[in-house]
C-alpha cells in the first residue's frame, strides 16, 4: 500500500520540477538557495578518495543539506564501503531510514548516529529508527551516567542493544565528558556494567573540535586533528585498563576543517607541496599523524574521520585554510543564494562610498559571522578585513569586475583578514545591505535596481535550514552553467509541520529512485516555450524523464546525439569531401517526384554538411598530443624550485612519469596474452560440440525410443515428425510400407530410422552408416526392380529436397 506522505512528497517534487527546471537563474524567485552539482561531487569524491587512501572508516554528517541526494553522494551510491551516517534530529534520522534500508538490500552495512546526548522525548522515535534498521543499525551520544536508562529503553522496545559513543569534550566546551574529570570514570564503569547486560555495546569514543572554525592558516586544522586524536585515544585507554579485553572501540574525530586536511598532497604522495610541519621540524608533519595512526590501528583500534559540511563549504571554511590554496578556494564552494537588488544608495555608505539593498536578510542567509585572525589583522594596515554576512560571487552583473590577490583568488591566502569586493555588511530578517569594501580611490561595480546577485554564506548550514528547496545548477555545462537541471526539497524544516501534513518526510525506497535529484532534459525545453510570466506555471513544459542517475549533470540519461561515423584510417589518407557541395551533386527530381514541384526537373539541393571534414578531427587531434606530450616532459624534467617559482605547487609526482609508461606496456603486453588465453580457452569451441557442425539457424532431428524423429527447428521449438512406422502408415514413394521399425526383440531397427527422410540434420554415426550401405538384407533389397528404384541415389542423407514427400534418401552420392 503507498504511503500517501510519500505520494504527496512526490507530487510536490515533480510540481517544483515542472516549474523550475530547464529556466535560467534570472527567471526564478529570490532568494532562492542554489547548488552547484559539480563543485558537490568533487568536494564529495575528493573526501572518499582520502580516506580510502589512508584506510580511515568515513562516517557521513547530513545535517547541512538534508536530503536523500547528497547523502548518496556522501556515502558513495554504487561503492560498497559501509554506510555510516550522523544525523542533529530525529527527523532527519527518521527520513534517511528509507535510503539506509535500500543499501542493506545491497548487502551494506548501515548505522546512523544521533549526534545530540540522549534525551527522554527521543526514545520512543530512535527506538522505532533502530526497530527498522535492525542490529547495529543505530547509535547514540551519550556524556553523563543519567542518560543510560534512555539507551535501556530504546533497546527495550526495539528489541536491539544500541551501540553507544562516549561524547569527549576536546575544550570546545559545547556538549562531552573531559577525560580528565572524575565524572569520566564513572561513566566508563556504568557503561562497561551495562555492555555485560547485553543491552548497549560500548562501540567508541566521539570528538567534535568546533574550535577548528577559528583556524586561520595552513597547518592549523591538521594540528588541531591530532589534537582530537590524542583526546580519543587518551579515552580510550581508559576504557582498556578497566576492560583489557574489550573489543576494538573506534576513535571517531572531526569537523570539515579537520577532516579535510586529509586530503593533503602528501598523503596522496606528492611531497612537493607545502606542509604542516610541527614545531619548526623539516620533517612532514603529515608523516608523523601517519606513523601515529598506524601504530594505533595496529593496536585494535579502528580510526574514524566525520564532517558535515564540506561538501558545499562556505566562507567560514574557505578561511580556516584548512587545505592548500589549490584545494580549498572561493572556487570550491558549491552553494549560494540568488537575490535581487531592490534599492541602492551611491553615497549613504562610510567615506560616501555605495551601498545597496537586497531581499536576502537573516532568514536566508544566517547570521553567524567569520571571525579574524586577531594576531595578524591588526598588524597591516592595507588590509581590508571581511566583516560581512556573506560575500557576492563575480557573476551577472558583477562578473570579470573580482579583484584577485598574488595566489590569483578572489578569497585568497590571506582572507578573512584582507578582502576586496560588495560583502552585505548590515543584516536585519529581510533585509541585507551591500557595502563595498575596496582601496581609496576603487570605484566599486556599479549596482542597479534589478540586477541579481548571488551570495557566499558564511555558514552553509545555518543558511540552508531557512528553505524549502535547492535549485540545481551545473558548471560544467559550458554556456548554460545557470540553467536549472533538476529541483531537490529538503524534506526536513520543521517538527510542526509534519503533524499538520505540510510537511512531507523523505522519499520512500521505491520513490529515491524515481525522486532523486534528477537530470532535466534540455531537449526538451525551448526559449520559446519559457513563458516571460513567472506566474504562469500551468503552461510550462511536463518535467523531463528521471534518468537512472539520481543526481547527474543534464545530458546524463539522454538519447547520445547521432554523430558521423568514426573515420577510418584509409579514409584519413583519401582526399576529403568538400564542406560545401558541388552543384553537381544536386539531386534532380523529375515528374513530382520528391520534393520539388510537381512535373518540374528542378535540382534538389543537398544540405550542406553539419560537421566538419576529417582533417579538423586530425589537426586537433595533432594538436592535443603534441600539447600533451610537452606538458608530460615540462613535468618529469623541470626541477621542483622552478616550478615553485612560477607558483605551481601541486602537481603528481614524478615517480608516475617513469611508471605511466611503464603500465601502459605492460598493459598491452597482458592485453594481447589475455585475448590469445581468452580465444583459445574461452571461445573455441571443444572438438565434440555439435555447435562445430551447426549454428543457431540449424534443425537438428534426434530419434526417440518409439523410432519417431523429434525435430528441433532454428526457433528453438519442438516437433514430432508424423510417422508410425509398421502400422499400416508410411511415407516411402508408394504411399506405405511394410517395413518394421520396432525389433521383436523391443529395440529398434537403425536401418530403416535412418533410411527414413528428414529436413533436418540427424547425427548418423560411422557404424550406423556402413549398416544402411552394407548391412544384412542389402544386396537382396536391391533385387527388385522397386527397390532398384528407390536406391538410384538421387540426393544425399542431408538434402532438404528429400524426405518431406515421403521419399526415402538414396544411396550416398
Amino acid at each position: 500500500m503507498a504511503n500517501p506522505v510519500m505520494e504527496e512528497l512526490k507530487q510536490k517534487q515533480d510540481a517544483l520540477r515542472a516549474r523550475f527546471v530547464g529556466k535560467q537563474l534570472s527567471e526564478v524567485p529570490t532568494p532562492s538557495v542554489v547548488l552547484d552539482l559539480k563543485q558537490v561531487m568533487v568536494n564529495c569524491e575528493r573526501m572518499l578518495e582520502a580516506a580510502e587512501n589512508l584506510g580511515l572508516q568515513w562516517r557521513a554528517h547530513i545535517k547541512t543539506h538534508k536530503t536523500t541526494e547528497l547523502t548518496r553522494l556522501q556515502v558513495g551510491d554504487h561503492l560498497t564501503i559501509p554506510v555510516l551516517l550522523i544525523v542533529s534530529t530525529i527527523l532527519e534520522a527518521e527520513n534517511i531510514t528509507p535510503l539506509l534500508k535500500e543499501y542493506q538490500s545491497k548487502d551494506r552495512h548501515v548505522n546512523v548516529l544521533f549526534s545530540f546526548p540522549l534525551f527522554a522525548s527521543a526514545v520512543p522515535r530512535l527506538a522505532a529508527v533502530s526497530s527498522q534498521l535492525g542490529p547495529d543499525g543505530l547509535s547514540v551520544m551519550i556524556d553523563h551516567v543519567d542518560q543510560l536508562p534512555y539507551v535501556k529503553a530504546i533497546h527495550i522496545s526495539s528489541g536491539h542493544p544500541p551501540r553507544v559513543f562516549i561524547k569527549i569534550d576536546v575544550n570546545y566546551g559545547r556538549a562531552g565528558v573531559k577525560t580528565d574529570s572524575p565524572e569520566y570514570p564513572a561513566l566508563v564503569d556504568v557503561l562497561l556494567a551495562a555492555e555485560r547486560e547485553g543491552w548497549l555495546v560500548l562501540y567508541g569514543l566521539y570528538t567534535h573540535a568546533g574550535q577548528s572554525y577559528g583556524a586561520r592558516k595552513l597547518g592549523d586544522a591538521m594540528h588541531v586533528l591530532h589534537a582530537e586524536f590524542i583526546h580519543a585515544h587518551n579515552a580510550a585507554l581508559k576504557i582498556r585498563e578497566k576492560s583489557p579485553g574489550h573489543a576494538s572501540l573506534v576513535l571517531s574525530v572531526g569537523a570539515t576543517p579537520t577532516a579535510t586536511t586529509i586530503q593533503s598532497p602528501w598523503f596522496a604522495g606528492e611531497c612537493d607541496v607545502p606542509t604542516a610541519n610541527s614545531k619548526g621540524s623539516m620533517r612532514p608533519f603529515e608523516e608523523e599523524l601517519k606513523e601515529l595512526w598506524g601504530g594505533w590501528q595496529k593496536e585494535g583500534y579502528v580510526l574514524e574521520i566525520h564532517a558535515g559540511v564540506y561538501p558545499t563549504l562556505d566562507l567560514q571554511q574557505v578561511a580556516t585554510h584548512a587545505r592548500h590554496i589549490g584545494l580549498l578556494s572561493e572556487e570550491d564552494i558549491g552553494i549560494s543564494v540568488v537575490a535581487e537588488v531592490a534599492s541602492v544608495y551611491p553615497t549613504r555608505g562610510q567615506n560616501s562610498k555605495p551601498e545597496a539593498l537586497i531581499n536576502a536578510g537573516s532568514l536566508a542567509l544566517g547570521r553567524e559571522p567569520v571571525s579574524l585572525d586577531k594576531k595578524t589583522s591588526n598588524n597591516e594596515e592595507t588590509a581590508k578585513p571581511y566583516t560581512g554576512w556573506g560575500a557576492l560571487m563575480p557573476w551577472g552583473v558583477l562578473a570579470g569586475t573580482e579583484e584577485k590577490d598574488r595566489s590569483g583568488k578572489i578569497l585568497g591566502e590571506r582572507f578573512p583578514n584582507d578582502f576586496r569586493g560588495w560583502q552585505v555588511g548590515k543584516i536585519s530578517q529581510e533585509h541585507g545591505i551591500l557595502t563595498w569594501v575596496g582601496d581609496e580611490g576603487k570605484k566599486a561595480p556599479e549596482l542597479n535596481v534589478g540586477d541579481r546577485v548571488r551570495v557566499w554564506p558564511n555558514h552553509a548550514c545555518i543558511m540552508g535550514a531557512g528553505f524549502e528547496y535547492y535549485l540545481i545548477v551545473d558548471s560544467n555545462c559550458r554556456g548554460q552553467e545557470d540553467k536549472q537541471t533538476n529541483v531537490t526539497r529538503m524534506p526536513i524544516i520543521s517538527e510542526e509541520e509534519e503533524e499538520d501534513g505540510t510537511m512531507l518526510s523523505h522519499p520512500s525506497e521505491e520513490d529515491n529512485h524515481d525522486d532523486g535529484l534528477m537530470s532535466g532534459d534540455e531537449d526538451s525545453y525551448d526559449e520559446d516555450d519559457i513563458s516571460d510570466d513567472d506566474g504562469d506555471d500551468e503552461h510550462l513544459a511536463p518535467p523531463p524523464p528521471v534518468s537512472q542517475h539520481t543526481f547527474a549533470p543534464p545530458f546524463y540519461g539522454r538519447p547520445p546525439t547521432p554523430l558521423p561515423p568514426s573515420p577510418s584510417l584509409t579514409s584519413l589518407l583519401r582526399p576529403s569531401r568538400p564542406t560545401t557541395p558541388d552543384a553537381s551533386d544536386d539531386e534532380t527530381v523529375a515528374n513530382g517526384g520528391g520534393g520539388g514541384p510537381e512535373g518540374s526537373n528542378e535540382p534538389l539541393p543537398r544540405a550542406s554538411p553539419r560537421v566538419p571534414t576529417y582533417e579538423y578531427y586530425g589537426f586537433v587531434l595533432y594538436l592535443f598530443s603534441s600539447l600533451s606530450f610537452l606538458i608530460y616532459l615540462l613535468w618529469a624534467y623541470l626541477p621542483s624550485p622552478f616550478l615553485h617559482a612560477l607558483g605551481i605547487y601541486y602537481y603528481p609526482n614524478r615517480w608516475w612519469s617513469l611508471a605511466i609508461p611503464s603500465f601502459l606496456t605492460m598493459t598491452l603486453v597482458y592485453i594481447y596474452v589475455a585475448l590469445a588465453a581468452y580465444n583459445t580457452e574461452y571461445l573455441t569451441l571443444p572438438l565434440g560440440s555439435i555447435e562445430t557442425i551447426v549454428d543457431e539457424a540449424a534443425q537438428v532431428a534426434v530419434v526417440d525410443g518409439k523410432g519417431q524423429i523429434i525435430r528441433h527447428d532454428k526457433k528453438g521449438g519442438v516437433r514430432e515428425e508424423k510417422r508410425q512406422y509398421g502400422h499400416g502408415y508410411g511415407h516411402g514413394r508408394h504411399g506405405s510400407t511394410d517395413r518394421e521399425v520396432l525389433l521383436p526383440g523391443g529395440g529398434l531397427n537403425w536401418r530403416e530410422v535412418w533410411n527414413e527422410g528428414t529436413d533436418a540434420v540427424m547425427d548418423v554415426p560411422l557404424a550406423g552408416v556402413c549398416e544402411v550401405l552394407y548391412g544384412e538384407g542389402r544386396e537382396k533389397g536391391m533385387e527388385s526392380e522397386e527397390d532398384e528404384e528407390e536406391y538410384e541415389g538421387k540426393g544425399t542423407l542431408h538434402s532438404p529436397g528429400n524426405g518431406l514427400d515421403g521419399s526415402r534418401v538414396g544411396r550416398w552420392s
